[in-house]
Order: structure tokens, then sequence, then C-alpha cells
């Protein structure tokens, strides 16, 4: 009598290991761990964003990131290319670490499952950005 619990296996091949709960938080740990191994490129694609918002006095007096004041000579606005490749960056690497989930817990290629684990990345990318920002300060 067949075992109705491998139907729709071959015989002598194991089916994949855990079911649909432990490759979920396979994926959601995968996740989390590869956004937290991408901190310092995110965190300092962030900070370059940030900076680049920013308008700066361009003369080269004072400090190299002096503010605009009513007596500067010149002032450079925000740098939007920068500001764009900051948030480009930061975005790929969600990217990469929903992939990472997705691939780890074998989960469908459904939106579902992908924005859950982008949900899961962003406290990842925030909590290791806050970290580091501690360490550093």
């Amino acid at each position: 009598m067949p075992d109705s619990s491998r139907a729709g296996h071959l015989p002598g091949l194991a089916g994949p290991p855990g079911g649909p709960v432990e490759r979920r938080a396979t994926g959601r740990a995968a996740t989390a761990a590869v956004m937290l191994v991408l901190t310092p490129l995110h965190g300092l694609a962030l900070l370059a964003a940030l900076l680049a918002m920013e308008s700066w006095d361009g003369s080269g007096r004072g400090v190299p990131f002096r503010a605009c004041t009513a007596d500067s000579v010149s002032c450079s606005g925000p740098n939007l290319p920068m500001i764009a490749g900051g948030i480009l960056v930061v975005l790929s690497c969600v990217a990469v670490a929903v992939h990472a989930g997705m691939r780890t817990g074998r989960l469908p290629p459904r939106w579902r499952h992908r924005g859950f684990l982008a949900c899961i990345a962003a406290p990842a990318a925030a909590l290791g950005d806050t970290v580091a920002a501690l360490l550093l300060w």
C-alpha cells in the first residue's frame, strides 16, 4: 500500500524539507540577515541621499558642509542625481534581500510574499542603520 503522505513524489526521492510555515520563517530570516549584511551599503547610500538634499556653500570658505547663509557667494542646491542614486541603491538592497528570502524559503512567486518580505526588510534595514550610527557616534 503506498504511503499517502508521499503522494505525488517519485519513489525513493524525498520531498522538500519543512512545511509552509517553516519555509516562510526561513525566508523571513534570510531576508532580515541579508539586509543586516548589506547595512554598510544601504546606510552609506541613505546618508549620501540625505546629504545631497541640502544646499551647501560652495565658496570654499569655512567647513566643507557649510550651509548657505545670506553672505554666501555661491550655493549649490540639492543634487538630484545623487538623491536618485541613493534611493536606487537602497531599493536594490531591498530587492536583493527579498529575492534571497524567496529563494531560501522556496516561496511561490506571488506579490504578497514579496510584499511581506519587503516589510521584513525595512525594519531590519532601520535596525542595522541605527546600530551602525550608534556605534560610529
